[in-house]
């Protein structure tokens, strides 16, 4: 083969496609954001002098990072108990606990959030439990604790699956040996188990509070007009002030900024790459690896500072003698206590809005007292929502088949070839999953609308794409770096050109991993809010703006019906990820 072929098919060309993706539809119009609203004010800094020094804005700011900060730290409480739970539990309930995790996180936003809804509301559970006990209802909806509990359950999964990822590569063995030399359960798992996770607990930190900064939807629907997050301002401001000398502009860089801060301070305590699952080459998961060997919190515990020993003495050691003295049984309990409580948070507002959905009564009240099935009749019924359904599905299709194309590439290149500023590149991939969705929508909106893309289905599929893509190409590397070139090498060695080798090899046997990245790239588009509330236009709508928009104006039990369906595609894409996934292990 000529060297010259080689150079110009060389695998990392492969990832240009998802580079013009993420280079025209999420870092120019970022640039293009940041210069207007410099440019359309009449003084380049006033708009940004007007944020900084109003109230309104100062006090949104500090909400955000009082929300972020707090949903981070009921979060880990919750979140390690259970990842934990997973981790020594048998592989049946293992399976089942996953399970219990899994399906919330790919059920939408909206869906959970109306959940939150109905259970704080004045007709759920909740105010009829206070009013059987004090004779008073209880209203916790549009409270600044409605918003803590419905961030810290919706941002959980965020924290349980970096903590078990990391706990699940500990061998337990390493506990029973601990117990061998004399060291109690207690001591076992402080000075052990607990230093070899801290790499996923600063994961997870990092995520759910980055996560957390760019919350919107779930405190606007579930706090009060008092207690509104600076990424609500923004939103609203868009409604409002549309074309006002580039203060919403303003705005959204003011976000910005915060999080590349915040980004970069986090970066300090954890390596971004260990967030997102970086290093995708073979190269690259050795280097990954020997780091973490290096940074080993149990190594630096036995090196480190005096300052570290002098904290042990006084803090933990004195608290391993402490639970020493308690039954072992009455230790563990609050640990089972938080992972039950995780699971509830978890799962109960899934199962509240599907028995809504069966209620007759049309106020929402939870339990419902009778059972029918009008509002599925209804929805059927009625034309609006079964457009925005049959919308929702188009895109969600055409996203899944853009983004396995170019994710797939992507993904190709960055694990069959090395080269300079990989981890760069896998930075600007998963930059529109860091970056708050709210800043890159306007900025998306700015440069469509004059392109007419706005009100359009390809307008919504290139926007879904850009978070659909970092899912569907990190999906794809797991699948191919598990793959065993030697077959396609085989291939070549009988004759077969890289392109055959590929087709009739390597494709057959990654195609489950393909069909598990389309149904996820699916889910993405099919549950995508933000982006569609500044693209869908005037006469376009998508399921989840249908449900956004009744959100704000009623409660209706079609809500809930709405929900259901959601739900219901969620189990059938779990369902046939997991067949899919079973059946490749058969066959290999």
């Amino acid at each position: 083969m000529p060297p010259h072929w080689r150079l110009r098919f060389h695998p990392g060309l492969l990832v240009i496609p998802a580079l013009l993706l993420i280079g025209l539809v999420f870092a120019w119009p970022l640039v293009r954001l940041m210069w207007r609203s410099f440019s359309e004010a009449e003084q380049p800094l006033a708009n940004f002098q007007r944020i900084l020094t109003t109230p309104l804005y100062l006090g949104a700011l500090g909400r955000t990072f009082g929300y972020a900060a707090l949903a981070t730290l009921g979060s880990l409480v919750l979140g390690y108990p259970l990842a934990y739970r997973m981790r020594i539990s048998r592989p049946a309930v293992r399976t089942a606990i996953i399970l219990l995790v899994v399906i919330p996180f790919f059920v939408a936003l909206l869906v959970r959030t109306f959940g939150w809804m109905i259970i704080l509301g004045r007709t759920g559970p909740i105010s009829r439990l206070s009013e059987v006990l004090t004779g008073q209802p209880t209203t916790l909806l549009y409270t600044p604790l409605a918003v803590q509990i419905g961030m810290v359950a919706i941002l959980l999964p965020f924290m349980v699956l970096p903590l078990y990822s990391v706990m699940a590569s500990i061998d337990l063995r390493l506990l029973r040996a601990a117990r061998v030399l004399g060291a109690s359960p207690a001591a076992a798992f402080l000075t052990v188990f607990l230093p070899l996770t801290l790499p996923g607990i600063l994961a997870g930190i990092v995520l759910v509070f980055m996560l957390g900064i760019g919350f919107f939807v779930t405190p606007d629907l579930l706090g009060s007009n008092r207690g509104q997050v600076f990424a609500t301002l923004i939103v609203k401001a868009q409604s409002t002030f549309s074309g006002s000398s580039g203060f919403v502009e303003a705005m959204a860089i003011v976000l910005l900024i915060v999080t590349i801060i915040t980004l970069m301070i986090s970066s300090r305590v954890a390596p971004l790459q260990q967030v997102w699952g970086g290093n995708l080459g073979e190269q690259g998961a050795t280097r990954r690896r020997q780091a973490e060997v290096e940074h080993l919190p149990g190594r630096q515990s036995v090196t480190g500072p005096r300052i570290v020993r002098s904290l042990a003495d006084v803090a933990l050691w004195p608290a391993i003698r402490a639970l020493d003295k308690l039954p072992n049984r009455l230790v563990a309990l609050p640990a089972w206590l938080l992972a039950g409580l995780a699971i509830v948070l978890l799962d109960t507002p899934i199962l509240v809005a599907i028995a809504i959905s069966f209620g007759e009564d049309i106020f929402l009240s939870f339990p419902p007292t009778e059972l029918t099935l009008r509002w599925y009749q209804e929805f059927a019924q009625t034309r609006s929502w079964i457009d925005a359904l049959v919308t929702s599905v188009g895109v969600g299709l055409l996203t899944a088949v853009f983004t396995v194309i170019v994710g797939g590439m992507a993904a190709i290149g960055l694990v069959r070839a090395e080269y300079p500023g990989k981890d760069v590149l896998i930075s600007l991939l998963v930059g529109p999953m860091i970056i708050p969705q709210v800043i890159t929508g306007i900025a998306i909106y700015y440069v469509f609308f004059p392109l007419g893309l706005v009100g359009s289905v390809p307008g919504l599929v290139l926007a879904h794409s850009l978070v659909a893509l970092p899912i569907v190409t990190i999906t794809m590397a797991a699948n191919l770096r598990n793959f065993d070139v030697r077959l396609e090498r085989t291939a070549r060695v009988l004759g077969a050109s890289p392109l055959q080798a590929f087709r009739h090899v390597t494709l057959p046997i990654i195609s489950p991993g393909i069909v598990v990245a389309a149904f996820f790239a699916f889910l993405t588009s099919f549950d995508e809010l933000v982006f569609s509330l500044f693209l869908v236009g005037v006469r376009l709508r998508t399921l989840p703006i249908r449900l956004w928009e009744d959100l704000h104006f009623k409660l209706s039990p079609m809500l809930a019906v709405v929900s259901v369906i959601e739900i219901v595609l969620v189990l059938v894409a779990v369902g046939v990820a997991g067949i899919v996934t079973r059946s490749r292990r058969t066959v290999d």
